[in-house]
């Protein structure tokens, strides 16, 4: 499935004007800037359509909390340069991108690298470069990263977030589970995550994987005594999903991942009887925290955006990058860069110190956001 026609436009324009776009916001005279050399970052984005509504939200976040640094006078006395790089998120697209920041002089570093897929294409590229010449912070990686310091990874992991959706199962009484994978890829690589989560908790899981149209699998599904149904896939596909399968006799609860954006969710709806609820890697957008008030506040002063778990997880992509740049010694460079870095053992700023590097041993950070049949977040 794809997203309507206008809900397309609208993401592909914030997309691609992010990089002009937040060029004219930056109004500081470029020759003095380049003189001084700012601190230039590269973020590879996936404006693919299964990605956009993930990309849009993430990028918008990342604007906003350099948008606000800049504001403030930059990083030490830095402009902070921000250059947006899309691809289709194919394998061949989001190496050439990455070549390109390679290829740049100014590039000091990367973050934020966004879809899933386009990072971990990434972070697989980085980790077998020995030469170590670019590392990217705080990127939109589901899956546990390489050995090394060529990525700095902050959220949940997809297998870290299953655990935690099956967990929320179990606690409720719920012994029997659905799985449905959005294509034969998502089944191959997070099954036995599945299956080792519900055999922890003693739930028995029944797997649906999708090789042609929707209506094939929901047609099974609807079958399916189970109340909990765990979607594997994005957003485009979990919408497909739901419409295809109607509306439910009885309650039942649809639970997708991180990538799912639930705001789209609630434009598009969802079948009677059918609650929406998604894991999500950072706080409620509601949260009184200081990292968290702070985004609304740039949000609102520098996009007409409404918030969401994706912006609020760009913003703080982007503070995290800007928060190891302000530690570094010496001109902005990527050796300053990838040396502090590679210092790092945790992440705390303005009451947040719930997300880690990736050898950090603290719990990870998931959560559930309830959407109901009717639109109404729970």
């Amino acid at each position: 499935m794809t997203l309507p026609a206008p809900l397309i436009h609208r993401r592909r324009i914030l997309l691609g004007a992010g990089a002009a776009g937040f060029a004219s916001s930056l109004s500081v005279p470029a020759l003095a800037q380049a003189q001084r050399r700012e601190w230039s970052f590269s973020q590879l984005v996936d404006a693919s359509p299964g990605q956009q509504d993930v990309s849009k939200d993430f990028v918008v976040g990342v604007r906003a909390a350099i948008a606000e640094v800049n504001k403030r006078g930059g990083v030490r006395g830095r402009t902070v340069q921000h250059s947006l790089i899309e691809t289709d998120g194919s394998a061949a697209s989001v190496k050439a991108g990455l070549l390109q920041a390679r290829g740049s002089s100014q590039t000091m570093g990367l973050f934020g690298t966004v879809g899933d897929r386009a990072a971990s294409i990434v972070t697989e590229e980085l980790s077998a470069n020995t030469g170590q010449d670019l590392c990217q912070c705080a990127p939109w990686l589901m899956a546990a990263p390489p050995g090394g310091v060529s990525t700095f990874s902050l959220f949940a992991t997809r297998t870290e977030q299953i655990a935690y959706a099956v967990n929320s199962l179990s606690v409720i009484g719920v012994r029997q589970a659905a799985a449905i994978y959005a294509d034969r890829e998502e089944a191959r690589a997070h099954s036995k995550d599945v299956q080792a989560a519900a055999a922890a908790l003693q739930v028995s899981v029944r797997e649906y994987v999708r090789v042609g149209e929707w209506s094939e699998v929901a047609a099974r599904v609807r079958q399916e005594p189970a109340p909990m149904l765990l979607f594997v896939g994005g957003t485009p596909e979990l919408i497909g999903f739901a419409k295809q399968l109607g509306d439910q006799p009885r309650q039942r609860f649809l639970i997708g991942l991180a990538d799912v954006n639930l705001q789209v969710v609630q434009q598009l709806g969802v079948p009677k009887g059918l609650t929406t609820v998604a894991t999500q890697v950072v706080p409620s957008v509601s949260s009184q925290i200081g990292v968290v008030r702070k985004f609304r506040q740039a949000l609102a002063r520098f996009f007409d955006e409404a918030p969401s778990a994706q912006s609020l997880s760009g913003y703080i992509s982007a503070r995290t990058a800007l928060d190891v740049v302000s530690g570094a010694e010496g001109p902005p460079s990527r050796e300053a860069f990838f040396s502090t870095q590679s210092k790092r053992t945790g992440v705390e700023f303005d009451g947040l110190a719930l997300l880690r590097h990736s050898n950090d041993k603290r719990k990870p950070f998931v959560t559930l956001s309830m959407l109901s049949a009717e639109g109404r977040w729970m």
